[in-house]
């Protein structure tokens, strides 16, 4: 069996759809004019999101790293299933958000659990990798910010 060699997608630099969200501690989302996220479309993204949350906070100590659920409503199941599931230090910068039509036709995730990490400035999301990172993508993502 051969097993082909993975890769992040990087995307090219794209107008950032909306997030219209809430925290898992109840705020709304409202973030900076610099937003550093990552994002996924099911609960199921956590063991992804989390690889990148933990990379992305050391490399960018002086950014707040969002983790986004896109697909959600602050009032179902997911919040319940995200809260049992997300240490609560991490709720005030966990959004669920109910817009997830743009962002997953921008991000085309291939598969429920499929994150993505992106720089949010000036209203566009650019560096914009969908994916675990690997390590040359990971440089090329610092190197962006």
């Amino acid at each position: 069996m051969v097993l082909s060699k993975y890769a992040t997608r990087e995307l090219a630099s794209a107008k950032a759809p909306s997030i219209d969200g809430i925290t898992l501690s109840g705020e709304a989302f409202r973030p900076g004019p610099i937003v550093l996220i990552t994002g996924g479309f099911d609960w199921r993204a956590q063991a992804e999101l989390g690889i990148w949350r933990k990379l992305l906070t050391e490399v960018a100590p002086q950014l707040t790293c969002w983790t986004v659920y896109l697909g959600g409503n602050p009032n179902d199941r997911l919040v319940v299933n995200l809260q049992a599931l997300t240490p609560q230090s991490l709720w005030p910068v966990t959004v669920v958000s109910r817009n997830t039509g743009p962002w997953r036709d921008l991000v085309q995730p291939d598969r429920p659990e499929r994150s993505f990490g992106t720089l949010i400035k000036g209203g566009n999301a650019f560096p914009l990798m969908v994916g675990l990172p690997t390590e040359e993508a990971l440089d090329r993502f610092v190197a962006m910010l």
